[in-house]
């Protein structure tokens, strides 16, 4: 049992990093991307938009497991980024064959 917990928080860390990557891509690149192996998949809808200062863009991010056991996973925001990113939630429990939605909002504010 030791070893399966290490196991699924080593894969809810690798869930969190490829969120955090992806969320990353598309910002920069602002196109639609997935990533997927055989226990998951993590797809992000077309982030083809410009944003005017004052206004904001809610990016759902779906997290598909694939696996035989559920995953566990939480999410934060780090470093200067967190001035204009927010989480709709900071913990999922995605149970076997069975996804889930992470929204994530980037406001356009004024940095300075």
């Amino acid at each position: 049992m030791i070893k399966k917990t290490k196991l699924l928080h080593g894969k809810a860390l690798l869930i969190a990093l490829d969120v955090i990557l992806l969320i990353l891509i598309c910002s920069v690149f602002a196109y639609a991307e997935r990533i997927e192996n055989k226990d998951y998949m993590i797809s992000v809808s077309s982030i083809a938009k410009t944003l005017k200062l004052g206004t904001y863009v809610d990016i759902p991010i779906n997290i598909t497991n694939y696996n035989e056991a559920e995953i566990r996973a939480s999410f934060s925001v780090i470093g200067n980024i967190r001035d204009f990113v927010r989480l709709d939630r900071e913990f999922v429990k995605i149970e076997s064959a069975s996804s889930q939605n992470l929204r994530v909002t980037i406001l356009a504010q004024n940095l300075s």
